[in-house]
């Protein structure tokens, strides 16, 4: 048993604050050490962005990954970590966009604007029978039998004139076809109308299947937009929701395995250091931990000892772990919470 050094008390300040579900960065991810352990932390639920400027880096933290069986649970990008802000919110863009499309996918549900009408369906109540056929009631060729009868009035005699020269099966035919389209064209406009009314004010509903709890829910719908409407987080939207973080994580210094040229600085170091803030979630922590035996390491630690130290203690708690009587110069931790 041993006091715990950077890297480990790192690890054991993260164990406090993330849970399954969570969301991490690691703004330096070196070989991947850190990232497969916030991975780990986050569970299957949540997710990881890991961020280097060294395309080794990337390849090595990924190669890690994919060793444990916890590629599904992080992204890893190359990028420089004093643009941290602009890079998560690409990512949180690209996310969005695919949950959005994958959802439109499932839903299969009617657009607002978009009423569709099947072909094949009957318009109007036309009678049976082929168009323009319409039979006079009583007519012989209808009934295979000829009336010897006379008309008893005038208005008989003048009816069964027409019929014999065919007007009348005409005037039928124009009467019933006029009434049948006229009637057909209101029906069609007022169902037309009440649809429309209804996709202005929103009021189309569909169904989409809740598949953990496998339930139905109703959700409403962006009628204006055309849009499915993002689901609403105790935590803001989900497009809010990817631009906050429980931890992040910064190991700095130089790629362990690899020249020491390539070092990281307070130049790039702070404004990463400001933006993590805007990315952190209350209550959710920043873990720093500073290699000073380098060249400039000592330099780098100390402009963030300064930078941490004026932080507004009614915002932040903060804390320096370090070992002080060590002829070495061991990694010194300093974590920041978000209160």
């Amino acid at each position: 048993m041993s006091l715990p050094q950077g890297v480990e008390m790192s690890h054991i300040i993260l164990e406090r604050f993330l849970s399954p579900g969570d969301r991490a960065l690691d703004a330096t991810c070196g070989n991947g050490h850190d990232t497969a352990f916030l991975a780990r932390q986050v569970g299957s639920q949540g997710r990881v962005l890991a961020i280097d400027i060294q395309e080794e880096a990337v390849k090595n933290t990924r190669r890690r990954l994919e060793e444990e069986g916890l590629a599904e649970r992080a992204v890893v990008i190359r990028g420089d970590h004093s643009r941290l802000l602009k890079l998560v919110q690409t990512q949180s863009a690209l996310q969005t966009g695919e949950s959005s499309g994958k959802s439109e996918e499932k839903s299969g549900e009617i657009k607002p604007g978009k009423i569709e009408v099947k072909s094949g369906e009957s318009k109007s109540n036309k009678p049976e029978g082929e168009p323009g056929k319409i039979k006079a009631e009583g007519s012989e060729e209808e009934s295979g039998e000829t009336k010897p009868n006379k008309p008893e009035n005038k208005l008989e005699e003048t009816e069964a004139e027409k019929i014999k020269s065919g007007k009348i099966e005409k005037e039928l035919e124009e009467t019933e076809a006029g009434k049948l389209k006229e009637k057909a064209e209101e029906t069609e406009v007022r169902e037309l109308k009440g649809k429309v009314e209804e996709a202005e004010v929103g009021e189309l509903k569909g169904k989409a299947e809740e598949a953990e709890a496998g339930e139905l829910k109703e959700k409403p719908e962006e009628a204006d937009a055309g849009k499915l409407k993002e689901e609403k987080k105790e935590t803001g939207t989900e497009a809010d929701r990817l631009l906050k973080f429980q931890a992040v994580v910064f190991n700095l210094g130089f790629l362990p395995g690899s020249a020491k040229e390539i070092i990281t600085t307070a130049k790039t170091t702070l404004p990463a250091l400001e933006q993590s803030r805007q990315l952190l979630d209350a209550g959710g922590v920043i873990v720093i931990v500073s290699y000073t035996g380098h060249q400039g390491g000592e330099r780098e630690c100390r402009q963030l000892l300064d930078w941490a130290g004026g932080l507004d203690y009614q915002g932040y708690n903060v804390l320096h772990h370090r070992f002080i009587n060590q002829p070495t110069d061991p990694p010194q931790l300093i974590a920041v919470e978000k209160r």
